[in-house]
């Protein structure tokens, strides 16, 4: 179960705070390895208990500019900022603070495509999106730090995103 709440001043401002996993439980059964686990056996040391999944609280701000000029050639010019996990600084272990902020620009053509560009995870994203009355299509390619530090254990990955209404 996930909680938020969003705040949204005069159209242009919004913030945004979640926190996610407030109430998840999870049966956790540990296996001493593999082939335990393979095995229908069962695990070979203790047994099944009850737990949740960590919970983790984020907040985002995005603010949409308007002026003469933008208006004239564009239907949407928006810039975000966010930050992910707070109770992670909170952690025995906490990951670097740079790799939690999140920050981003999203500009909209003809009230139908959408260019986005960004940098999460200190690593760049690039994505579009193609808003049809009946369909909408997005593809993103972005990155994300697997590490503690930037630039130890960076991926890369790709999403496609096809949503029909009716």
């Amino acid at each position: 179960m996930d909680l938020g709440l969003r705040y949204t001043f005069r159209e242009n401002l919004s913030a945004a705070l979640v926190c996610y996993d407030v109430y998840s439980p999870v049966l956790v059964t540990p296996y001493d390895s593999l082939s335990d686990f393979t095995d229908r056996n069962g695990p070979s040391s203790g047994g099944s208990s009850y737990a949740t999944v960590k919970r983790r609280l984020d907040a985002g701000l995005s603010y949409r500019i308007r002026s003469a000029a933008i208006d004239r050639n564009i239907s949407r010019f928006t810039v975000m900022a966010d930050y992910h996990n707070f109770l992670d600084l909170l952690s025995l272990i906490p990951r670097n603070p740079i790799l939690n902020v999140g920050l981003g620009v999203e500009i909209t053509l003809l009230n139908a495509l959408t260019f986005r560009f960004g940098i999460a995870d200190a690593l760049p994203a690039f994505g579009f999106g193609l808003d049809l009355s009946f369909m909408q299509l997005d593809f993103a390619i972005y990155g994300r730090e697997l590490g503690f530090d930037p630039g130890f254990m960076s991926v890369y990955a790709m999403g496609i995103g096809l949503l029909f209404r009716y």
